[in-house]
This record gives C-alpha cells, structure tokens and sequence, in this order.
C-alpha cells in the first residue's frame, strides 16, 4: 500500500527493451509487428504535432553496454524512407494480381505506372527535402521511385530534427556500435515512415554452408574436379529438368552484399560444357565489387543458377555494402531498374534482430515488385527451426508475405543420379543447423495459407507459415561449386533461393512461348496446384516425420519443407497449360472485430460500434454471404446496419452495429458479443465480444506529473511528482492502483476512501533502464472502472 503523502524509492531491475512495433493494418500485405505498438504514431509535444517512428532502436541495445553519446559534429549519411500513395488500392491490386480469378483481367505495372499512381509525390518529396536543407541537411539523392531520399548531416543535426540521441554501445561479443538511444520522433505533416543510417549494428547473414574438404586419399582430388557435390547433370536429372527449357530469352537478377571473382564462374561453366553466360554486375552506394568475406554466397548464386538456367540472357548481380541503408537501396535498385523477372536473395536476419525500420521499408519495395511481376526468393535460413540462434523464430525477408520462402532438404540420389529419396536438412531437434521454417511474429497469414494449418504440423491459422517450397540443403548432400580458385561442397538454403529464381525463368520461357504473361508473385499458383490432384506428379512431398529442430515433415504443406521439392518438368506444364483444376476450396473460420472494443454512455445513450468481418476461406471458395448477428444484455435494444455481408477470400467487410441502454440501467460494464457466420456453411463461424460502459454522471479523475517532460536522464537523478486528484465533490472512488509500466514494471495498490489529492514523490536514479515509461492510475465507482495515465522515457 502506498501511504497517502510520502516518498516513494524503488529500483528496478533491468529488463528486455525491444524494438517498438505493432500492427500496421489488417492485410496480410502489412507487417503487424507485434510488442511493438504501431510504426508511426502522432503525439503533440509542446504545442507540435509530431510523428513518433518506431523500430529504429537495434534490439542489441537492450543488452548492450552504454558507453555515451556519439561525437555531435561527426557526418552521418541516411537514407529517408517515405510512404507510398494510395497504399489500399495497392494492395488490392496485388491481391487481384494473385487471385485466379482476377488475374487475367489485371495487368502487370510498368515503372512508370507505379511512381505515377503510389510513389511518393514530387512534391511531397520537395516538401521534406525542403524541410530538412532548413534545418541544416544535404541532400544527396532521390531514388527513381522517389521512396528513398539520401541525405547527410552532422549528428546534432539529426538529434534535434528527429528528437533523439545518438550514442556508443558495446554489445555482447565485445564489438562498438552506434545506435539512437530511444526513438524517433518527426513532424507528422512529413511523409516519413523509417530512417536508416542511425545504426551500424544490422548485418545481414549469408545463408550457405561448406562441406569441409575430406582427409585421405580423397584429398588429393578435391581441388582437382569436382569429385563431390551435385553437378548441373545430377541437378537436372534428380528434380526432373528436361531439354525443353533452358532459360532462353529471360533475364535473372541476384541481392548480394559481396562481390566474387568472375574467374571461379568461368571455370565453373568450363568444367561442364556450360555456355558463358553474360554477366552484369550493377553496384550500389559505392559498393567496390571486391570479393570479400561473403563472396562464397555470390560465387554459388551465380553458378546454381547457370546450372539450372544456362541459356539465359543474362545474370544481373546487384551488389551494395552490409549495412541496412545497403540492404535497403539494393533491393530498390532491382525494383526501380525491373529489369528481371524473377530474382533470388540468400542473405537475412532472424524477424527478432532485424529492425522493424527496415522490414517496414523492405514491404514498400517488394509491393512494386510483386505490382511489376518480378518474383523475389529468398533463403529460409540455415538454423533450423531456431532462426535466431535460440529461440522459435524464422528469417526476414524470408518470411515476408510477397516472397517466396525456399526451405531446405537432404537428398539421395541412385548411381546414375536420379531421384531416390529426401528427408529434411536437420541434425537433431533443438537449436542447430536445419532447414528454416515456423512462424512469423510480424506477418497475419496470406489468404493461400488458410485452412493448411493442423495439430499435426502445427502452422499457425493467424501468422505466416514458412516455407513454402525447398529444395537440396544439406551439405553433405550438397552441390559442386567452383570458388577461390578450387572445387568446394556448399548448401545451406542459400543453395536453394537461386535455384528456384532460375526455375521460375524457365516456367516464363514457356508461359511467354505459349502467348502468356510471365508468372509474377507464384505464390497463389504453388500452394493452388498442391492442394490439386496434381501435387503428386509436381512435387516430391516430404513426409516421414522427419524435423528441422521442432516442426515435423507430414504429409501435404509442413513448415519443415513447405510442399516440398520440385518435379520440375510436370512443375512447368502445370504452371504453363493451368493444370492446376479442378482446385479444392478451404473453408475457414472468419475473423470478427469490434472497433472499439469499448465505448462509454451515460444511461439511455446509444453506441456505434463498427464491426469487421475478414473472409479467410483460400481464393478458389469464391465469395461468400456472412451472416452477421448480435446478443446484448437484457433490456438493451440492437441495430445492424447490415445483417449480411458479401466477402471475398482474403478480403474484409464492414457494417455498424447500434447498441442502447434503458435510462434505468445502473452504472456498469455490460458485455455484448457479435458473431459472423458463413452462410453457406454455418459451421464456419467466428465470434467476438465488446462492452458498453454506463457512465455514473460527472466523474473525474486526474493524474498529473510534474516537473512534466517527454524524457528524463537517469544520471541526472532528477525528482518529480506524481499527483493524483479526485475533483468530483461527494464521490469516493474505491479502491484505486497506481502502477508503471515499462521495461519493468511496479504497482502499488489499496488506497481506499478517495476523496482530495494524493502525492507521490519519486526519484529517478542510474538503476533505471532506459525505456519508455507509463503511470497509469485506476480506480472503480458504482462497478465503473476509470483511469488516467502519462508516459515518459528514461534514458
């Protein structure tokens, strides 16, 4: 119990302080990230009207020591990311882009159609180029889609325009980094949804693996031929690849952050009577080309896409630096160039290190990719189920929702190299090396990944499931790669992202001979054609209960290995002459949303509540009627605007929901529910309840802080006072709790017979870690719950 006047000292102990994120909307196509709190949220300070960014604070900060600010007259270049234009109809035009139905009544964007229609203005990009040259900023340069602009200032500058600080930090292995010690804040008139440059920490991994040379006799031949490791030969016959297509007339693209020694290529097409396919190398931000620490990822990327592709006409390889600004303008250089249909990633980092920054501005570009109909594959990751070394997690951008995922697998081939059987890339359950796979913690799941979710490959029915296909990983079953002048074993899923790039470029060899658009984001038509009778003859699933470190491989999709690996050939027709009928309809439960949640009245007052109904049968069901009803309490009267709704797969509906209460009611929280269901088939259903709160009559209950400021030092030890005020004569609130909330939290509670004022003095001191914090004061009137609440930041 906290006295009624008196000081109040407690430490608290240090605790997790994540990257601030939370749900963007409610499409799949925009991250949800959740523990996160939305991306962009608009509070006024002072008078101003500011837009707080989150995710821009590395996770690693957490954990790290503080060693103190950063040199405020040093030059930092960022990179300003701006939002796209139009952003809803975006995304239903991706969603039209892969529904069946629709597709062929909606085309393809060219670049120019994008810009004109979603990128950012001119003049929205004058405004903020404008905004920050007045406060001390050069600016470098505007991207071609006008998301990204470049620009360059010292860090007092950057400081004060986005109200925050720059500092040094140590993190666990030892290594000094920079990061914002809280984050962002902008002036909400701006267009910004993310910076980067204010942190050096993130680094994308490369996700390949090398067989260590063999001991003996063997030796002496590994660095003369290829003795080990699947040639394009053994490639070709293991998944099915005929003579029929080879590439011809396509052009692939490829997201490195190295560079390679075009010699190693050379002697890899040579040593297989390859063509010398023409090679592009476009570099980014300054990038030299040179071959450094990770140029084995770029070398295997090229070669497996030579094997399965060698006629085609040619291989562009983006190659920027390791660093978020790097990965971000890499990956605009593909989209804004369009150049390639179908392009192949193999570098990325666990959703729970990544910066919810950056995976926010990597959506925006992979939405112009997928409207352009370039398909983007990414490795899955090379540690299992634990993509983050430790915990259940899995791979960005593996797992955002417009790439496709590409697990891994461990294959036997016979003597004469074909096909003999697959298990999954694993040594073991728990954390190790594996196949990627699991659950995103950031995106709800794709409308193509309804209803696959089961007790027995335990998917999610609400987040992305990953991966989607796989293919050969495993090392010791690995490939024969060329590379420093001598023949290696790789795997890992680096092997199979390029693999399937360059399988999809023969699928659009065939579909562009047939007098057909190329294939565009293939995620609708995979997961279509395996829920087909004629999964079997184009996939080999991958079913023996086999793991990648937690998740089971079962018969049908698993998020072991997705549907598994390719027939390629049948893979091809199917793809090309649509033998994907007659697809089966997945009928699931829909979601129901009351927003708000809660509304207060006072006695006879009426309620609108807007209720959401979200479609998640699977695109083949076609639409659905939903029938929408409501239960209140007894007495209250109801009113639907709509009683049934027309939805289709994948898409959300909304109607308004009237609720009264009687004059007589007493004040108190009185539940309502409202549930959707299918028409068609009842049994789908989904419920979800709400409140009415009856208001007794001129409550009030303040809380105030003072001295009041957005933030405080933790070194300055400051002091100041927490007032509680009960300004309603007569009224005794009953009991009332005070608590904060933040990276640890406290709660004192008991006071009863609240009347007048009560005082609170706290003092801050180093203990504290940083982090944002909320007071929150609660109190209960006639079964009413009230509360007050202020925040503020430690750092």
């Amino acid at each position: 119990m906290i006295p009624r006047r008196g000081a109040v000292y407690f430490k608290l102990a240090l605790a997790l302080l994540f990257i601030a994120q939370g749900i963007f909307g409610a499409s799949f196509l925009t991250p949800h990230l959740e523990n996160h709190g939305s991306y962009k949220q608009v509070a006024v300070i002072d008078g101003q009207e500011l837009s707080r960014l989150l995710g821009h604070v590395p996770p690693e900060v957490a954990n790290a020591t503080h060693l103190g600010p950063m040199d405020e007259t040093l030059l930092l270049d960022v990179s300003i990311v701006l939002g796209l234009n139009h952003e809803a109809e975006l995304d239903q035009h991706l969603i039209d882009l892969i529904n069946p139905e629709r597709a062929q009544a909606t085309s393809f964007l060219t670049g120019e159609e994008f810009q004109s229609r979603y990128s950012p203005t001119a003049q929205q990009v004058d405004t903020t180029t404008s905004y920050l040259k007045d406060r001390g900023f050069s600016i470098t340069s505007v991207a071609p889609n006008r998301l990204i602009i470049k620009a360059k200032a010292p860090v007092n500058i950057i400081n004060t325009v986005f109200n925050t600080e720059i500092h040094y930090f140590t993190d666990r292995a030892g290594k000094q980094f920079f990061a914002p010690l809280y984050e962002l804040q902008v002036d909400s008139s701006l267009p910004i949804v993310s910076i980067l440059g204010l942190e050096n920490h993130t680094k994308a991994k490369s996700h390949h693996k090398i067989l260590k040379s063999p001991k003996g006799s063997d030796a002496q031949y590994w660095q003369s031929g290829p003795l080990y490791g699947l040639t394009p030969a053994e490639i070709k016959s293991a998944y099915s690849v005929g003579p029929n297509f080879d590439g011809s007339g396509q052009t692939l693209a490829l997201f490195e952050l190295d560079g390679f020694n075009a010699s190693d290529i050379t002697a890899y097409e040579n040593a297989f009577n390859l063509p010398h396919v023409p090679l592009q190398v476009v570099l980014v931000d300054g990038f030299d080309g040179s071959a450094g620490d990770g140029a084995g990822e770029v070398v295997l990327d090229i070669e497996l896409m030579i094997a399965m592709a060698p006629n085609v006409s040619k291989i562009i390889v983006y190659e920027g630096p390791n660093s978020a600004q790097g990965v971000l303008d890499t990956y605009n250089r593909i989209a804004t160039d369009n150049a390639a249909k179908s392009v192949s990633t193999s570098w990325g980092l666990s959703e729970l290190s990544s910066g919810g920054a950056l995976i926010q501005a990597e959506n925006l570009i992979f939405k112009q990719m997928a409207a352009q109909g370039q398909s983007l594959f990414a490795a899955a990751g090379d540690s299992g189920a634990y993509d983050n070394g430790t915990s259940l997690s899995v791979d960005d951008p593996s797992s955002q929702p417009l790439v496709v995922s590409v697990g891994g697998t461990r294959l036997s081939i016979d003597n004469n190299g074909n096909y003999y059987s697959e298990t999954t890339w694993s040594y073991g359950r728990g954390p190790g090396e594996g196949g990627g796979g699991g659950i995103s913690a950031i995106w709800s799941i794709p409308s193509w990944q309804q209803g696959l979710a089961t007790n027995t490959n335990l998917g999610s029915r609400t987040m992305r499931n990953v991966p989607d296909i796989s293919i050969d990983a495993d090392p010791e079953t690995g490939y024969a790669i060329y590379f420093n002048g001598q023949w290696q074993v790789f795997g890992g899923t680096s092997c199979g992202a390029p693999l399937w790039a360059a399988l999809t470029a023969l699928v659009n060899q065939s579909l562009l001979a047939s007098s057909k658009n190329v294939l565009g984001f293939p995620n609708t038509a995979l997961y279509q054609l395996a829920s087909s009778q004629n999964y079997a003859t184009s996939f080999h699933d991958i079913a023996d209960n086999s793991n990648n470190g937690y998740y089971p491989a079962v018969s049908g999709y698993d998020l072991a290995t997705g549907w598994g690996s390719p027939k390629v050939d049948a893979l091809i027709s199917s793809l090309t002459q649509g033998v994907i009928n007659p697809p089966t309809c997945i009928r699931a439960n829909p979601n129901v949303v009351i927003s708000p949640s809660s509304k207060q009245s006072a006695a006879g007052g009426t309620l609108s509540y807007t209720i959401s109904l979200t479609n998640n049968d699977n695109s083949v069901c076609g639409s659905s009627v939903f029938d929408v009803s409501a239960t209140v309490p007894s007495g209250f009267s109801k009113a639907l605007q709509q009683s049934s709704l027309t939805i289709q797969p994948g898409q959300s509906a909304s109607t308004t929901l009237s609720v009264a209460s009687p004059t007589t009611t007493s004040a108190g929280t009185y539940s309502f529910s409202v549930t959707g269901a299918n028409h068609q088939s009842p049994s789908y259903s989904a419920s979800s309840s709400g409140s009415y709160v009856v208001q007794a009559s001129q409550l009030d209950l303040h809380l105030t802080i003072s001295p009041h400021s957005p933030a405080y030092s933790r070194h300055d030890k400051p002091q100041f006072t927490i007032t509680l005020t009960n300004a309603q004569a007569g009224v005794i609130f009953n009991p009332v709790s005070v608590s904060i909330t933040g990276p640890v939290s406290w709660t004192a509670s008991g006071i009863t017979g609240f009347t007048g004022e009560y005082i609170y003095n706290f003092k801050l001191d180093k203990s504290y870690p940083t982090g944002q914090y909320t007071i929150r004061a609660t109190s209960s009137y006639q079964n009413v719950t009230l509360f007050t609440e202020t925040s503020f930041y430690i750092y």
